[in-house]
């Protein structure tokens, strides 16, 4: 397959699809309707999850839109094996993953390749996609193209974020999982040049370099006019260690010296850390009772559809993780036309042109964060004007209409290998 040149010059090792360039120069490609299956996370109205499902969720209503089939196998505790639903066109089969105890992952294998074959066999599949572990356990059916997309597994975050080794048995699950894989797709450059370098097999397979897209018209910022408010710094996302949230915090009070009435309103749900499974909000909760910090405010994380809402109040949004792969979360508070802070590691750069489009920290370093704070807060003028930016390239390269249709011709190259 021809390596398509896009954004940047230097050619990766193995086989890159620079999807723009593909659809400007590539022959014709039979665009008949595919069969498309995800296996893994599903945000649904009922049932909450990170960035992954909302992504899911998404591609997969605009993968309906434009005719294809999708369906998706996901898991829930405590319900029916083999339950089935269907939402915005897509169908969704529940594997139950509270059977047989210890078991229990012996189980879901089990069910969920039984799944796999009655989706198959009602309506023949074209792609079957998952997230780096999600093939692991797949049996794969002759014909079907299988795809992981890489928002950052174990081993990458294990080996960006900690001095830690990776734990032996995810990395194993991992391993095993991208050598089923047929194609790779990777949400940043960053996120694929790095997994590829931990595993070296996946070069040779057919990858892309396609960012997960937003729901632009979702998070319109016209529509919450007057919305925001004097001081109001956010933060959302999972509360945990490589989001970057305690040096946010450590950083307040070296932003209150500057401004006053600037506060801190932190969104997210709590993750255990390991290998202690202590509460992590706890662990912020007694960093603000040791700074005495009584404008930082710690709430429970809202729902997709509410969070346009809340970006509309931000005057400023920051997110300084340790490491990302590509966050649906940094692209949402853009698409809002809000200040924006993101982290200048990992894919930061791909993103973020520093007072362009907004603004990028040292993630470890609390002084650096508030600096960037400051400097938003204090440079109104400036900071609408990156925020306005921001919201222009979203519109321009993040939308789901375009970027849908970088995945299918993606899909549609992979068919008949």
């Amino acid at each position: 397959m021809m390596i398509w040149m896009d954004n940047w010059q230097r050619p990766l090792s193995g086989t890159v699809l620079f999807c723009n360039r593909l659809m400007k120069r590539a022959r014709p490609i039979n665009c008949s309707s595919m069969h498309i299956c995800f296996v893994g996370e599903i945000a649904t109205p009922t049932f909450k999850t990170g960035g992954i499902g909302t992504f899911v969720a998404n591609l997969s209503a605009e993968l309906v839109k434009q005719g294809h089939e999708v369906s998706i196998v996901s898991f829930r505790k405590q319900q029916a094996a083999l339950e089935h639903e269907t939402l915005d066109g897509f169908s969704i089969y529940w594997v139950n993953t509270n059977q047989w105890g210890k078991l229990r992952l012996i189980k879901v294998k089990l069910d969920t390749n039984k799944v796999l074959r009655q989706i198959h066999a009602r309506s023949p599949l074209h792609i079957v996609e998952a997230p780096e572990y999600g093939l692991f356990a797949l049996q794969k059916i002759p014909g079907v193209q299988y795809v992981v997309r890489l928002n950052g597994g174990h081993v990458f975050f294990a080996k960006s974020t900690t001095d830690t080794p990776p734990r032996r048995r995810k990395a194993f699950v991992e391993k095993r999982s991208l050598k089923n894989a047929d194609a790779i797709i990777g949400v940043s450059k960053y996120v694929l040049t790095q997994t590829q370098s931990y595993y070296p097999f996946i070069q040779a397979l057919p990858s892309a370099i396609i960012p997960n897209p937003i729901l632009v018209n979702r998070f319109d910022p016209s529509k919450f006019e007057g919305e925001q408010q004097d001081g109001f710094i956010l933060f959302f996302g999972s509360l945990t260690e490589k989001k970057g949230v305690r040096q946010l915090i450590e950083a307040m009070p070296l932003v209150n010296e500057h401004v006053k009435n600037a506060a801190l309103h932190i969104y997210g749900r709590d993750i255990p850390m390991r290998p202690s499974s202590d509460s992590y909000k706890a662990l912020l909760e007694a960093l603000l009772a040791k700074l005495q910090l009584q404008n930082v405010y710690i709430h429970e994380a809202l729902p997709n559809n509410e969070m346009p809402a809340l970006l509309a109040k931000a005057s400023v949004i920051v997110l300084p993780s340790h490491m990302e792969a590509m966050p649906l979360a940094w692209l949402e508070a853009l698409a809002m036309q809000r200040p924006f802070i993101g982290s200048q590691l990992g894919p930061g750069p791909e993103v973020i042109t520093p007072h362009q489009n907004g603004l990028l920290c040292d993630p470890h370093q609390p002084a650096d964060i508030a600096e960037k704070i400051t400097y938003m807060l204090l440079h109104p003028q400036e900071a609408a004007s990156m925020a306005s930016a921001g919201r222009t390239m979203v519109v321009n390269e993040y939308n789901a209409a375009t970027l849908v249709q970088k995945n299918v011709l993606f899909y549609q190259s992979l068919i008949g290998r």
